[in-house]
């Protein structure tokens, strides 16, 4: 199921964003996905998750803190 999840975010991050709205949607999925797979004991998908948030978010500080644990 996070697989699938996983899939949507990247198809939703490779289209052109149009509105706020859907980005930061993506963004809170991202961060989800990234804080189930740190529950799962996934670290190093969980990182991944985490730079996608950044990716979209650069100050995204929840992201940044959870990435400076993981590191």
């Amino acid at each position: 199921m996070v697989e699938r999840a996983t899939e949507q975010i990247v198809c939703l991050v490779s289209q052109p964003l149009k509105q706020d709205d859907r980005k930061l949607k993506c963004i809170k999925g991202a961060y989800l996905i990234g804080l189930a797979r740190l529950g799962l004991g996934q670290y190093d998908d969980a990182q991944r998750s985490f730079q996608e948030v950044i990716a979209l978010d650069p100050y995204h500080q929840l992201s940044q803190l959870e990435l400076r644990f993981l590191m």
